[in-house]
């Protein structure tokens, strides 16, 4: 009885030190899911904020007759096409617009955190990992920072 449960425990334990051999041989690819999830909502994001932009676009062209880039230099000045009051669908837009642009910005701040520590991790504690692995790491924060910015441009317009 005592041989029996002790087999079966020893067979546990060697099935998880199997699992950790695994976890730690392979630990890079592990990462990539969790680095491509924050990637997609970055991506998300931008899209989001693109859509909302051309919706803005045309419910201002359609209520003052111009596009918004044709009023001069300072858009902020009050002209005899607009109305003081802002139109309620342009107002929820912008409010969406802000809404995509502090998700983007924090998905890219937990996006680069993540790649710093994976990469101080990796260095630090010596682990084994292909040659495209670090390029990968440097490169996420990189890419990333392009369609947040075109998410606050997108804001900012």
């Amino acid at each position: 009885m005592i041989g029996a449960a002790w087999s079966a425990t020893s067979t546990a334990l060697a099935r998880c030190l199997r699992l950790i051999d695994f976890l730690t041989a392979e630990w890079h690819i592990l990462s990539l899911p969790v680095l491509f999830c924050i990637f997609g909502v970055i991506i998300l994001c931008y899209l989001a904020s693109r859509h909302l932009g051309s919706v803005e676009k045309r419910r201002y062209t359609a209520i003052n007759g111009l596009e918004m880039n044709d009023l001069g230099e300072n858009p902020l000045e009050l002209t005899t096409l607009e109305s003081p009051l802002p139109d309620p669908t342009i107002v929820r837009v912008k409010t969406g617009l802000e809404m995509w642009g502090r998700l983007a910005t924090r998905a890219y701040v937990a996006l680069a955190l993540a790649c710093a520590f994976l990469f101080l991790g990796r260095t630090l504690l010596l682990l084994q990992c292909p040659g495209w692995y670090p390029a990968t790491l440097v490169g996420f924060p990189f890419v990333s920072t392009f369609f947040v910015e075109r998410v606050w441009n997108k804001i900012d317009e």
